[in-house]
C-alpha cells in the first residue's frame, strides 16, 4: 500500500522517454496507492504526453486526496479535451466544493464530446449552481449530453429541475425521455403523463 521505498524507483521511470513506460508506471502507481503516490502522480500532470496526463488526473480521483483538488482544477484547462475530461471526472468523485465553480466554467466550455462527462462531475459535486449551470446545458443538442445533465439533475434531487424536466418527457431522443421519466420518480414526482 504505497511503500515510499517501493516508490522511488518508480519515480525514476516516470522521468523515461518512452510514453509506454511512463503511462505503465501511472498504472502500478494506481494499484500501489496510498499517499505516497500523491507526489509522483500530481508531476504526472505536467507530462508532455496528454494521455499520461489524462491517466494520472483519472488515477488522482480514485486515490481520493483532497490535495490533488487544486492541481486537477488547473487540469480544467488542459489543451487536450480527454485531460479535462478525466480532470473534471476525479473532481466529481472528490467531492470537494472549491471545484463547483470551476467545473460550471468547464462545462460552459467544452464541446459536446466531453460536456456530458463533465455535467456527470457537476451532479456529484452538488450544489444550487451546479444546478443553474445544469439547467443552462439541458437545451444542448447532443442527446448523449441531455442524458447525462438528466441523471445528474435526478441524482441531485433538484426541486428546481422538475419542470425542465417534464419538458424532456417529449424529447425527440427516446434514451432522454426515459431519463427523465427515473429522474423525475427520484424526485418523487409520479405525475408522468403516458407515453
Amino acid at each position: 500500500m504505497g511503500d515510499p521505498r517501493a516508490i522511488e524507483p518508480l519515480t525514476t521511470l516516470l522521468q523515461d522517454r518512452d510514453r509506454w513506460a511512463r503511462h505503465e508506471t501511472v498504472r502500478v502507481l494506481e494499484k500501489l496507492g496510498g499517499k505516497a503516490v500523491l507526489e509522483p502522480l500530481l508531476a504526472c500532470l505536467q507530462d508532455e504526453e496528454g494521455s499520461i496526463r489524462a491517466l494520472a488526473a483519472e488515477t488522482l480521483g480514485e486515490i481520493g486526496d483532497l490535495r490533488a483538488v487544486e492541481p486537477l482544477i488547473i487540469c480544467l484547462l488542459d489543451e487536450i479535451d480527454a485531460v479535462r475530461l478525466k480532470a473534471a471526472l476525479a473532481l466529481g468523485r472528490l467531492g470537494n466544493e472549491r471545484a463547483v465553480e470551476p467545473v460550471i466554467v468547464a462545462l460552459q466550455n467544452s464541446d459536446a464530446s466531453i460536456r456530458w462527462g463533465i455535467a456527470a462531475a457537476l451532479g456529484q459535486l452538488g450544489g444550487p449552481h451546479a444546478v443553474e449551470a445544469l439547467l443552462t446545458v439541458l437545451r444542448n443538442d447532443a442527446w448523449w449530453v441531455r442524458f447525462s445533465v438528466i441523471e445528474a439533475l435526478g441524482r441531485l434531487g433538484a426541486t428546481r429541475a422538475v419542470e425542465p424536466l417534464r419538458a424532456c418527457l417529449h424529447d425527440e431522443d427516446i434514451r432522454v425521455r426515459i431519463a427523465a421519466e427515473q429522474a423525475l420518480k427520484q424526485l418523487e414526482q409520479v405525475e408522468l403523463p403516458e407515453r
